[in-house]
C-alpha cells in the first residue's frame, strides 16, 4: 500500500503545481490590445445630427482612420453642407470613434474618397495636427460629437483659434 501512496505522489504533485500556475496566470486582468479596425471607413459619406439651424442635408465624409495605442480609432472626417456662416474656411476635424458613433445618422455613400484640392487641404490639416500633437499644444481628437463641436465654434471665443477645443 506504501508503494502505491508513493508512486501516487509524484502525480499528484504536478497537478497541484499545474493548479496553482493556471490560478496564478488567470487572476491577472485581461492585457488591453489597442483597436486597430474600426467599423468607419475612409470614403463614407454619412448625415449626421445637428444643431437646429443647420441644414438637414449636411453630411460628413471619413478622409482618414488613424489607430492610437490609448485612444483607439481616430477618425478624420470633413463636414460639407453647412450654412456658410458656421464652418469658416475649416472644414476636418478628427474625432473619436465613439464621438463619430453617436453623431452619425445613416450612411449615405461609399467609396467618395476626397480628392484635388480637398485631398490637398486635408493633408496640410493633418500634417499641421500632427505637429501641435506632437508639440503638445492639440489634442489628438474631439470626444464630443460633431455637432457639439460645431456649436462651440460657433460662440464667441475671444479671439482664441477654434483648434484649441481639441
Amino acid at each position: 500500500m506504501s508503494y502505491v501512496f508513493a508512486y501516487m505522489k509524484g502525480p499528484r504533485t504536478i497537478c497541484f503545481i499545474a493548479a496553482i500556475i493556471c490560478c496564478v496566470s488567470c487572476s491577472r486582468g485581461p492585457v488591453k490590445v489597442p483597436a486597430t479596425t474600426s467599423r468607419f471607413h475612409a470614403g463614407e459619406v454619412w448625415t449626421f445630427h445637428t444643431t437646429t439651424n443647420e441644414p438637414s442635408g449636411a453630411t460628413l465624409t471619413i478622409a482618414r482612420v488613424d489607430f492610437d495605442p490609448q485612444l483607439g480609432p481616430i477618425i478624420f472626417v470633413s463636414v460639407t453642407g453647412l450654412r456658410p456662416d458656421t464652418w469658416r474656411p475649416y472644414h476636418f476635424m478628427p474625432l473619436s470613434e465613439e464621438a463619430l458613433g453617436r453623431s452619425v445618422v445613416a450612411l449615405v455613400q461609399t467609396n467618395a474618397l476626397l480628392t484635388g484640392d480637398d485631398l490637398s487641404a486635408f493633408e496640410q490639416f493633418h500634417e499641421q495636427g500632427r505637429q501641435g500633437v506632437q508639440r503638445g499644444k492639440l489634442n489628438k481628437c474631439f470626444d464630443i460629437t460633431v455637432a457639439e463641436v460645431l456649436q462651440k465654434l460657433s460662440q464667441p471665443q475671444d479671439n482664441k483659434p477654434w483648434w484649441r477645443f481639441w
